[in-house]
């Protein structure tokens, strides 16, 4: 991310945020992916390892929730948010296939309509045999008038001030017996 161009105009990654911010684009952490402990960092990513060395780890049963699956949930583009949220609980699922007995991978859940997050939890769990759903907890919205901007916006948090209503999603959850974690 040494440089974005936008409108002719480089964006260099020295530069203050104030460029970045304009466009809605942010720096990536530096520190979230460690390098010197390379069987740690393997142990993280390949799920058999995991599995074999959950005893080593003191671990008798993990819950996996999805680092990545945060940003599928919050896509803004509906078809490819619902298409990505799809993709990455059926690698999920098949990922940890043979290992469940010890490890549960949690289902990304994007909650831009009520009915989107009500179809990928019912095929998360129904279809994919997932046993637990992480549901996306704040919705980015365009603000009003400004629809085509990506910096304005306003965070729907689901709850009584919401253009939705939810229920729907809760009596699923309640329905499937999966607990609404966030």
């Amino acid at each position: 991310f040494d440089r974005m161009v936008n409108s002719g105009r480089a964006i260099h990654d020295h530069e203050p945020g104030t460029a970045r911010r304009a466009l809605g684009m942010y720096r990536t952490a530096f520190w979230g992916v460690p390098a010197r402990n390379t069987l740690d960092r393997a142990t993280g990513i390949l799920p058999e390892l995991l599995y074999a060395r959950l005893d080593e780890l003191g671990i008798d049963f993990a819950v996996l929730y999805p680092t990545a699956g945060l940003t599928v949930t919050g896509v803004p583009d509906d078809e490819l948010r619902r298409a990505m949220a799809r993709a990455f609980n059926t690698y999920y699922a098949e990922a940890y296939a043979g290992l469940r007995d010890r490890l549960s991978p949690v289902a990304a859940i994007p909650m831009f309509t009520p009915e989107e997050a009500v179809a990928e939890i019912e095929h998360a769990v129904q279809v994919l045999g997932l046993k637990a759903v992480m549901l996306s907890g704040t919705i980015p919205r365009p603000l009003p008038g400004h629809e085509g901007s990506r910096a304005a916006r306003w965070i729907d948090t689901l709850a009584h001030d919401s253009i939705h209503d939810y229920e729907p999603v809760w009596a699923a959850c309640e329905r499937l017996g999966v607990a609404a974690t966030f």
